[in-house]
């Protein structure tokens, strides 16, 4: 799943937004303690950070695109968490801008 910087740290101006994304982080941890007795079903969050995207764009415009990555960097940490070497990892919520 994906979620976002507001929902895992709440700031104003970002109310429904912000409550939608943590519910996501909710699920996920709700769902890793239910899905806990089926090891092959895994579920996790990644915060993908800023990223050039339409919706940053518009909640954004004065930022330069250029000086933040594209969404398909992310793909590599998307696919190890549905890969074979995450094997055992549920219920993480991954902040990928803190990885970069």
């Amino acid at each position: 799943m994906t979620s976002e910087t507001h929902g895992h740290n709440p700031s104003a101006f970002w109310g429904g937004f912000a409550v939608a994304k943590s519910g996501v982080e909710t699920l996920v941890n709700i769902w890793a303690q239910e899905l806990a007795p089926h090891p092959s079903v895994r579920i996790n969050a990644i915060i993908p950070g800023p990223v050039q995207s339409p919706q940053r764009s518009r909640t954004h415009p004065g930022e330069r695109k250029d000086s933040l990555p594209l969404p398909e960097t992310l793909m590599p940490l998307y696919l190890y968490l549905m890969g074979p070497d995450s094997r055992g990892a549920s219920g993480r919520i991954v902040d990928a801008a803190a990885k970069r």
